[in-house]
C-alpha cells in the first residue's frame, strides 16, 4: 500500500500545466528527400569526442535515474566546446557517409543543439520558454532554423520528424532524443557512434519504459508518457500496440503489473528543465 501511495505522489509531482505545444498536434513525420542519400561503401567516420567530453563533465544522474545538466556551472570554455562541435558537424557532407555514421551524426547533433539552445538562453525554467520558433503562439525552439548542414538550414523538428523518424523508422529513436525536460528520456551520457548506436538505443528504451517518467501502473490504471500520445503512429497507432511495445522492453515486475491491462488511462509529461539544482 505504501508503494502505491508513493507512486501516486510521484506521478502528481510530474504533472504540469498544459502548454500550447503540449495540447497541439506534434509535427507529422515526412521524409525530407534532401537527406535520403548515403554511401554504404564509405568507411570514414565522424569524430564526436568533443561532445563526449562535454557529456562526461556535465551530465549527472540523480536518485530518480534522471540525467541532469549543471547548466549554471558550465564554463565559457565548455560552451565553446559545444558550439565548436556543432560547427564541426555543419562542415560535413553527411550524405557521403554510410547510414550507421549518419544515424550517430543526427542523434548527437539534435541533442547538442538542444543543450546549446538552453545554454544560450539560461536561466530558464523550461525549454518551452525559449520561444524562438517562427509562427504565432508557437512555444519552444523546435521550429527555429538552428544550423546549416551542407548549405541547408535544419531545425530540431526537421532532424526529428523529417530525417530520423521517416528514414530510420525506429521507435527507439524517441528514447534518445532529449527535450531538455525532466519528463524527457535521458540525455545519453555517451556520444553515439556507428559502433554503439544499436546498444544505446536499446538501453535507453529499456531505461525509460521502466522509469516513472515512462510507465506507471497505479491501482490497475496505466499512466504513460505523453510521448506515446504525441507519436502514436510510431508505436502502432492503437493502445494495444503501444502496450505491446512497452511490454517488449518492460521488466518482469512491470509486465506482471500490466498483465490484465489493455488500455491506457492517461498520459503525463514534465516540461521543467533537466538541470542540477543547487
Amino acid at each position: 500500500m505504501a508503494r502505491i501511495y508513493l507512486a501516486f505522489i510521484i506521478i502528481l509531482s510530474l504533472l504540469t500545466i498544459t502548454t500550447i505545444s503540449q495540447s497541439a498536434q506534434m509535427p507529422k513525420k515526412g521524409v525530407w528527400g534532401r537527406w535520403k542519400g548515403s554511401d554504404e561503401s564509405a568507411t570514414k567516420t565522424i569524430n564526436h569526442q568533443a561532445w563526449q567530453t562535454f557529456l562526461s563533465q556535465h551530465v549527472k544522474t540523480d536518485a530518480r535515474g534522471i540525467n541532469l545538466i549543471d547548466y549554471a556551472n558550465v564554463s565559457d570554455d565548455d560552451r565553446n566546446t559545444v558550439h565548436d562541435y556543432i560547427y564541426s558537424l555543419s562542415q560535413i557532407r553527411v550524405t557521403t557517409y554510410n547510414r550507421k555514421e549518419q544515424l550517430a551524426f543526427w542523434i548527437n547533433l539534435y541533442n547538442a543543439l538542444v543543450v546549446k539552445t538552453i545554454l544560450d538562453h539560461y536561466p530558464v525554467g523550461s525549454v518551452q520558454d525559449i520561444n524562438i520558433s517562427p509562427g504565432v503562439l508557437v512555444a519552444g525552439p523546435w521550429g527555429a532554423n538552428m544550423v546549416k548542414i551542407d548549405r541547408t538550414y535544419v531545425s530540431l523538428n526537421d532532424i526529428a520528424h523529417h530525417i530520423l523518424r521517416p528514414i530510420w523508422g525506429d521507435p527507439r529513436l524517441h528514447y534518445v532524443l532529449s527535450y531538455g525536460a525532466l519528463g524527457s528520456p535521458n540525455l545519453p551520457k555517451q556520444a553515439f557512434t556507428s559502433n554503439n548506436s544499436q546498444a544505446l538505443l536499446s538501453k535507453a528504451t529499456t531505461t525509460f519504459i521502466n522509469s516513472l517518467r515512462g510507465v506507471q501502473v497505479i491501482d490497475h490504471q496505466l499512466v504513460i508518457s505523453k510521448i506515446y500520445q504525441w507519436y502514436l503512429d510510431d508505436f502502432g497507432d492503437t493502445d494495444e500496440n503501444v502496450i505491446k511495445h512497452i511490454k517488449k522492453y518492460a521488466s518482469e515486475e512491470l509486465k506482471a503489473r500490466m498483465a490484465d491491462i489493455n488500455k491506457i488511462t492517461s498520459t503525463t509529461f514534465n516540461w521543467h528543465l533537466n538541470e542540477v539544482k543547487s
